[in-house]
């Protein structure tokens, strides 16, 4: 099989394990969330409740373009510099023998704050497959992606993407993101962590999406051809 169909399926697989992944929903359904501001085709919101460290925030947009191919621009982990906000650097650091995605990412700092680090672990989950996908992710410790002289690992970055077919051309995206930077940030540093990178995160989402429209049909064909939950994509052919 094409080395393009292969990475689909193993993306597929770990939509079995994801159901266990459940720390983060069950703290979303527990969350009573207040529009803040609609801004650029998102809207914001975050909980009511913000006594805590690392308060997520949650944008929600409409891209014009099928579910499949917003989901495989969100999938393709190294181009996420092209998109994501002061995104530097992203690549897959793949632990021997786990089938689970872990993910390094380095974001651009200031003059005032250095450059911050993560390493989170991803995981695809999906009730409906063609109708809505999940994409968590939550840091880990591992040693297969070290410290780096200068930049700061964030303590705690978590939340996820949620697809939800809405045509065969409109997909609404969700976007949610709680981060611990580290260290001391000044307050805009902050603002942009919490309401303007998960707005400008959705708003260049839309842009890739369209900017890369053709470039995924094998991957995209793949998944269409699955018929509901893809139990057979674990049966380790190749």
């Amino acid at each position: 099989m094409h080395d393009g169909s292969n990475r689909a399926r193993r993306s597929i697989g770990c939509l079995l394990v994801g159901l266990a992944f459940t720390s983060l929903a069950a703290a979303d359904s527990a969350d009573e969330w207040e529009t803040l501001l609609e801004r650029n085709g998102v809207t914001l919101s975050r909980p009511q409740d913000t006594n805590r460290a690392a308060v997520p925030s949650r944008g929600v947009t409409v891209v014009e373009a099928p579910f499949f191919d917003v989901l495989a621009v969100i999938q393709d982990i190294p181009r996420h510099v092209d998109w994501r906000p002061r995104c530097v650097e992203s690549r897959n650091v793949q632990e021997p023998g786990q089938d689970l995605p872990l993910i390094y990412s380095r974001s651009a700092g200031t003059w005032l704050v250095a450059d911050r680090d993560s390493i989170v672990r991803s995981v695809l989950s999906s009730n409906e497959w063609g109708r809505d996908a999940r994409i968590a992710f939550e840091s880990v410790v591992s040693p297969l992606a070290p410290p780096v002289d200068g930049v700061v690992r964030s303590p705690w970055v978590g939340g996820h993407y949620a697809l939800e077919f809405l045509g065969p051309e409109r997909t609404r995206v969700t976007y949610q993101l709680g981060v611990d930077v580290g260290g001391f940030v000044p307050d805009f540093v902050m603002r942009f962590v919490s309401q303007d990178m998960p707005i400008q995160t959705l708003v260049e989402l839309r842009t890739q999406v369209s900017k890369t429209r053709g470039e995924y049909q094998e991957q995209v064909a793949y998944w269409q051809t699955l018929d509901g939950f893809p139990f057979a994509a674990q049966d380790g052919k190749e």
